[in-house]
């Protein structure tokens, strides 16, 4: 069948779907490359349509509200990350300071343990230089007594003191000394001090 011209309604027709493809192809890639907003104009025509409208307006607010619980579960996400790196902080922070503790308590001890060694030292200086002053007042006392004064006295000191005082003395000192002592304890005192005496000579 055949209209008006020559062009039967099948060509018509096909015409016609060719037109309707073309146009909306053509709209798609406007849509597409972003020249019109087709969704935007579709749902401006849906809205004046009132069941839809409702539809729409509900469809809105669900999205609205997951995209609010969606960034408020970011939100959460990122502070707990935070609040991790915070905890990792704090936690390598008491770890340096209980590291640093110990070093501290480590060197309180060594220190300590210096301290009481120097006091054993003072001690034993001031100690033997009490020794010494009494030895060097007491060679002084018996160096001024005559021998028969102080063989008495020098037989009641230990063999060890009586051995540094006559060690200490001239040598005829000390043998004068030792003439005016009981001759077994000369004999014991001599055999102690006979190595001083003679480096003495």
């Amino acid at each position: 069948m055949r209209g008006e011209g020559g062009i039967s309604v099948r060509q018509l027709a096909w015409s016609l779907l060719a037109l309707v493809v073309s146009v909306a192809l053509g709209i798609w890639v406007l849509d597409f490359t972003g020249v019109i907003d087709l969704a935007g104009v579709v749902l401006a025509q849906l809205r004046h349509v009132p069941v839809v409208a409702d539809y729409i307006d509900a469809s809105e607010r669900v999205r609205r509200w997951d995209e609010e619980q969606a960034r408020a579960r970011a939100a959460l996400e990122q502070m707990r990350q935070e609040l991790e790196q915070q905890q990792k902080a704090l936690a390598a922070k008491a770890d340096e300071l209980a590291r640093r503790e110990k070093e501290l308590q480590a060197r309180e001890a060594q220190l300590d343990e210096m301290a009481r060694r120097l006091a054993e030292r003072e001690q034993a200086l001031a100690l033997a230089a009490e020794q010494d002053r009494y030895y060097r007042e007491l060679i002084e006392a018996v160096g001024r007594m005559r021998p028969e004064e102080a063989a008495p006295i020098i037989e009641r000191l230990d063999l060890e003191l009586a051995r540094r005082l006559l060690g200490s003395m001239d040598p005829r000192q000390a043998g004068s000394i030792l003439g005016k002592m009981d001759p077994q304890h000369a004999s014991r005192l001599l055999a102690a001090v006979s190595g001083v005496l003679t480096s003495a000579r």
